[in-house]
């Protein structure tokens, strides 16, 4: 079982981890896909859209093997992240300032690793 927190836009993998803690299975479903958003997806949408912990695991006894493949989509390291205007109510500011996709990924790893030597 791998578990993964997204940093980037957009993740395809397994099950997921509810705010409020709890693991929800994400049970197969015959030619479908598991979509988790990265954490600029967050920022993007101001909170419209949220990042979760997430994990690959196969729990359908019945089904031999289950395959996960992680793709990973991200913008290039100097696209300006900001919230899109449509993700906007009226007179709602933006919850996080401006920054490029590399400083978001710069600071999420400060963040992941803060601590560690």
């Amino acid at each position: 079982m791998g578990v993964l927190l997204g940093v980037g836009t957009l993740i395809v993998v397994g099950g997921y981890r509810h705010a409020a803690g709890e693991w929800l299975r994400a049970d197969p479903v015959p030619g479908a896909f598991v979509i988790n958003l990265g954490d600029m997806i967050q920022r993007w949408t101001n909170d419209l859209y949220h990042s979760n912990l997430h994990r690959v695991l196969n729990n359908n006894s019945k089904v031999r093997h289950r395959y996960s493949a992680a793709l990973f989509f991200n913008p290039f390291f100097r696209t300006r992240v900001s919230a899109v205007p449509t993700c906007l109510k009226p007179g709602e500011s933006p919850k996080y300032p401006e920054c490029t996709a590399g400083e978001h990924v710069a600071e999420r790893s400060r963040k992941s690793y803060a601590g560690v030597a």
